[in-house]
């Protein structure tokens, strides 16, 4: 099959299985230049590299949503830790304004700087969020997503034993087109051979060499 016939096949698949997170694109690029390094001989070995397209697709989500999983529950104990930092600094905030009545001089000098720190909080928030990670952060995201990764395991070996499956069937279904290819084609041969060759069905009719009269002129 042409590129042109492989690219015209891919609109009876359908959408492709992406999130709105991929791109498009890239998936049609992937099955294209899968399609064409495996040169599929007839639609049902398109179909088979179809499928084969979809579960190696699945497959390397799975294996990018599990690092993005560690990423993402490192970022929530961040944030995590911004917040309490920021509560942290409204209670105290709150509990210095409860004696604001009875407070000297001090006291209220001392409210004022809670005040001013309370106030500059989001950048200190931010210096906890941008803060450089370290592999013993990663460490602990991947400690908290462990469920998420197990399940994500799971998944994987289920898309990889698809994908296994898919190209099993394409190299099955190619070995037996080859293998009635070579036989129509010895059938072909055979049957040229004998109209080529033809044999008597007269047998009998054959004389013996012994019995063939040489005639010498006399």
């Amino acid at each position: 099959m042409s590129k042109e016939d492989i690219a015209q096949a891919r609109e009876l698949f359908g959408p492709a299985p992406i999130l709105t997170s991929e791109e498009p694109k890239r998936f049609d690029k992937f099955y294209m230049q899968l399609a064409t390094a495996i040169q599929p001989r007839d639609f049902t070995e398109l179909l088979l590299i179809w499928h084969l397209t979809c579960d190696s697709w699945s497959l390397s989500r799975y294996t990018r949503h599990a690092t993005v999983a560690i990423e993402r529950r490192y970022q929530e104990h961040l944030l995590f830790e911004a917040q309490r930092a920021q509560f942290e600094e409204k209670r105290k905030l709150s509990r210095a304004g409860t004696t604001f009545a009875n407070a000297v001089p001090r006291d209220i000098a001392e409210l004022a700087n809670l005040e001013e720190k309370f106030l500059f909080t989001p950048d200190e928030v931010d210096e906890i969020l941008l803060r450089k990670v370290s592999e013993r952060d990663h460490n602990l995201g991947l400690q908290r997503s462990i469920v998420f990764q197990d399940q994500l395991d799971k998944l994987i070996n289920s898309a990889t034993r698809r994908r296994d499956d898919a190209l099993n069937q394409l190299e099955t279904y190619r070995a037996g087109l080859g293998a009635q290819a070579k036989e129509a084609a010895e059938q072909i041969l055979e049957g040229e051979f004998a109209e080529a060759v033809p044999v008597s069905s007269d047998a009998s009719a054959l004389v013996p060499l012994d019995e063939v009269t040489i005639d010498d002129g006399e």
